[in-house]
């Protein structure tokens, strides 16, 4: 017996909609603002500045793998939306 309590599908359906959503927006804009920083700071060469860009290049990086990670969750909700459907379809 499935032990299922959730007042409602559509919610968390949305939910996971509005994750890989996120997800994929974060990753997007992060990528495109360190394209658009490497290419206005193609003549700028000083310390702080590279010391900014190692640490911008870090944060895209993490910013990734949390995109990522929101995808998998989403996926992972979708999958438990459908077996919870498919087992209330099969007990009617």
């Amino acid at each position: 017996m499935l032990d299922v309590n959730i007042k409602d599908i559509g919610d968390l359906r949305d939910f996971a909609a509005y994750l890989m959503n996120l997800g994929n927006s974060m990753s997007e804009e992060f990528d495109r603002a360190r394209a658009t920083m490497i290419a206005v700071n193609e003549g700028w060469n000083d310390t702080e500045n590279r010391i900014f860009m190692d640490e911008f290049e870090q944060s895209v990086i993490l910013i990734n793998q949390i995109s990522e990670h929101m995808q998998r969750y989403s996926q992972f909700i979708t999958r438990k939306c459908d077996i919870i459907e498919e087992y209330k379809n099969t007990r009617m």
